[in-house]
């Protein structure tokens, strides 16, 4: 969403994931690309002004909005998988912490 609002030229070559056929491989491309992307926004905001388009903040700012979706995201992806009635171990809820270890 961002991507689009602020910098549509950076999701060239990026196209909709659909339902069917998704697997590690397409997800983990699909994150590394989009991660490109973030940094090219990021690396143009912090070049003209320190501004991003469309969002009233700086773009340190920007940054922590993205952090903080990000955690909002896995909160809301560790609560269904519980409430699936699945349990995660706790070297998983503890290993996304952990940004040093892998």
């Amino acid at each position: 969403m961002w991507l689009k609002a602020a910098m549509p030229e950076a999701l060239r070559g990026f196209s909709k994931i659909e339902k069917s056929g998704i697997g590690k491989p397409l997800l983990r491309d699909s994150l590394t690309n989009s991660a490109a992307a973030i940094e090219q926004l990021l690396a143009f905001a912090v070049g003209n002004g320190g501004r991003v388009k469309n969002f009233k903040p700086h773009v340190t700012a920007f940054v922590g909005y993205l952090t903080a979706h990000e955690a909002h995201h896995r909160s809301q992806i560790i609560i269904a998988v519980k409430q699936s009635g699945h349990a995660l171990d706790k070297k998983v809820l503890y290993g996304i912490w952990e940004w040093g270890s892998r």
